[in-house]
């Protein structure tokens, strides 16, 4: 480890599909690669997978199907009460 980057705010640049290559970097200027400890997975948690990117499957949930309920409501709402009753009350 290089003394100068004691208490310094390092950037780490890596792969996310291989973990085993850690650059170390400060103020654009790169230093020794850092040795990673432990690594228990070959892989960043937040890359994305290979079988995911490939796959098209569906989830099964209609958003329009799921919403129309509550839009329904909402809608109901907005118009107010209407009655038949109200309208033959109204003309006489």
């Amino acid at each position: 480890m290089d003394s100068q980057l004691v208490g310094e705010y390092i950037t780490i640049r890596f792969d996310p599909n291989d973990l085993e290559k850690l650059e170390v970097w400060l103020n654009g200027k790169q230093f020794e690669n850092a040795i990673p400890l432990n690594l228990s997975r070959p892989k960043h948690e937040k890359a994305a997978s290979e079988k995911s990117i490939q796959t098209n499957e569906e989830s099964g949930l209609n958003f329009l199907e799921l919403t129309a309920p509550s839009h329904e409501i909402k809608q109901k709402e907005k118009r107010g009460a209407l009655s038949y009753q109200s309208l033959v009350e109204e003309e006489k």
